[in-house]
């Protein structure tokens, strides 16, 4: 064998071994694990991640409008935990959320993870019923910043808001009909 074909023979080794290990690593990206919490998550435990997922998506839920998960509110909660809450305020929602479990736990001997759809709807009506009479209740901190984190992320102000990032000259007086989407600042 000469020296040319011994530098074939070794550089397309070599590149069947890169683009072999490229390839494993890209398709191993595409799966999703359902189960995981994203790293920059890290307040989060798989539960608790899981729970406002489902919370915030009961609120605001995907119809032919993005709903909470589209606009990953529960990325928008925990950055306002981690960063703007005091360790008082923290430990209040961490704690309001274990009444999840709690509720479900009673009337349905599982965990609110657990539960399936039609039962975990009947936990979120006993805690709207709960919140009624309560504002401090984690039900109206949840639905606040649900929709808050909604209302300003993304896929909220450009899908559901009318949304103009250059808006044109200034004119004080608009006819409104409701057939009209709100705008977003």
């Amino acid at each position: 064998m000469d020296r040319r074909e011994v530098l074939k023979l070794s550089s397309a080794l070599l590149g069947y071994t890169i683009v072999g290990g490229t390839a494993a690593a890209v398709l191993s990206g595409c799966k999703t694990d359902a189960s995981v919490v994203p790293a920059d998550l890290d307040l989060f435990d798989v539960s608790t991640y899981d729970l406002i997922v489902d919370v915030t998506e009961r609120i605001i839920p995907a119809t032919d409008t993005p709903g909470a998960k589209d606009a990953n509110v529960v990325s928008y909660l925990h950055n306002r935990l981690k960063n703007f809450s005091t360790k008082e305020e923290s430990s209040m929602i961490f704690e309001g959320l274990k009444l999840f479990d709690s509720k479900a736990t009673a009337k349905f001997g599982k965990a609110y993870n657990d539960l399936p759809g039609a039962e975990k709807d009947e936990i979120m009506k006993l805690m709207q019923a709960e919140a009624s009479k309560d504002d401090k209740h984690i039900f109206n901190q949840l639905k606040q910043e649900t929709v808050v984190g909604f209302f300003t992320s993304e896929v909220g102000a450009t899908q559901v808001l009318r949304f103009d990032p250059v808006p044109g000259e200034y004119i004080g007086c608009v006819d409104y009909s409701p057939e009209d989407k709100v705008w977003a600042l």
